[in-house]
């Protein structure tokens, strides 16, 4: 589970947005080059305070998580 900003905050959409790319790119990389997942998103949630939640079917957890741990190291680097 990822925490976001209050859904009133002027980051929110920020926030938003930033989840609508690490959600592209967890299904490009797991699911469409790797071939770990069928479903594989990150969905926002917006239940009073926001976030998202990774959502991977995987039979191979381990990988996906290094690969999901990878992506969050890229964008924090950008």
């Amino acid at each position: 589970y990822i925490h976001g900003p209050p859904i009133n905050s002027p980051e929110y959409p920020a926030f938003e947005y930033a989840m609508r790319l690490l959600s592209y790119a967890v299904s490009a990389v797991v699911r469409e080059r790797e071939g770990l997942s069928y479903a594989a998103n990150v969905p926002t949630l917006e239940r009073g305070i926001s976030g998202a939640a990774i959502f991977v079917s995987t039979t191979r957890p381990d990988s996906v998580v290094r690969i999901v741990n990878d992506l969050f190291k890229a964008y924090e680097e950008e």
